[in-house]
C-alpha cells in the first residue's frame, strides 16, 4: 500500500519484489503493441505519485498510462469514469486487482467487463498476463505502438480544452504545426489507409479493438 511510503512498497529485485516487477515488465510490452494501460486505485494519488516519480525500480512510470484514477471512491465509478475519458466500451477493458472484495465488485455491477481471478501468489501474474488470449494479435503495425501515446495525448488535450479561457486559447496552447506536401508514391499508400480509418479522430466512435489494464 502507498499510504506506507516509498520504503514499504514491495518492488525491486529480490522476492517478493522482483514478482511486481516482472508483472510491469509485462504490462510494458503490452503498452509497446499499442493495449492502453490506465490505473483504477483506491489510494493517496500524493502517495502514489511520489512512487512513480522517485522510486528507482519501477518499471512503469505516469507517461505509461492514458488514465489514471486514484482516489477513495468505489472502483465501477472509477472504471465508468475511465471509459468515458478514453471513449473505449468496457466490454473490451480487461481489469487486474489483487483484491478478491473489488474483482467481485466489477464482476457483479460490471458484468461486460473481463475481471481476471489471480492467485494469492504474486509470482504467477505475469505468466496469467502473458497467457491471457485477450491480448492475441497475428501483427502489430507502427501505428498499434504509438497508440498508448496517442491516447495520452487525448487526455491531455481534453485537460488543457477544460482549462482554457476559449477555443483560440485552447488551439494556441497545442501549439500544432501543419506540413503541406504533395502526394507522392511513398504517401499514397499511407493515405489509402488513413481513410478507413474511421475511429482514428473520431471521438464520438466506439474503439472495438482496444484493451485497457487497471494496473493496481
Amino acid at each position: 500500500m502507498c499510504e506506507e511510503g516509498i520504503e514499504g512498497i514491495k518492488i525491486g529485485h529480490t522476492s517478493p519484489g522482483n514478482a511486481f516487477m516482472d508483472f510491469q515488465r509485462e504490462l510494458l510490452k503490452l503498452y509497446h503493441k499499442g493495449f492502453i494501460l490506465a490505473i483504477n486505485s483506491k489510494n493517496n494519488e500524493e502517495n502514489v505519485m511520489e512512487v512513480f516519480d522517485k522510486h528507482p525500480d519501477m518499471v512503469l512510470r505516469k507517461k505509461h498510462f492514458a488514465s489514471i484514477k486514484i482516489n477513495w471512491i468505489d472502483k465501477v465509478q472509477n472504471m465508468k469514469d475511465i471509459a468515458e475519458e478514453l471513449n473505449i466500451d468496457m466490454n473490451t477493458f480487461v481489469f487486474f486487482d489483487d483484491s478478491p472484495v473489488e474483482r467481485e465488485l466489477i464482476k457483479q455491477q460490471l458484468p461486460e467487463i473481463h475481471t481476471v481471478e489471480l492467485p494469492n501468489n504474486p509470482h504467477f501474474y505475469s505468466r496469467i498476463l502473458r497467457e491471457l488470449p485477450d491480448f492475441e494479435r497475428l501483427s502489430f503495425t507502427e501505428e498499434d505502438m504509438k497508440r498508448g501515446e496517442m491516447y495520452s495525448a487525448q487526455v491531455q488535450r481534453k485537460t488543457l480544452e477544460k482549462s482554457a479561457t476559449s477555443l483560440e486559447d485552447f488551439y494556441t496552447s497545442l501549439e500544432m504545426e501543419a506540413i503541406i506536401k504533395v502526394n507522392d508514391k511513398f504517401s499514397i499508400p499511407r493515405l489509402a489507409n488513413m481513410t478507413q480509418k474511421t475511429n482514428q479522430f473520431n471521438l464520438t466512435t466506439i474503439l472495438t479493438m482496444s484493451h485497457l489494464i487497471n494496473f493496481i
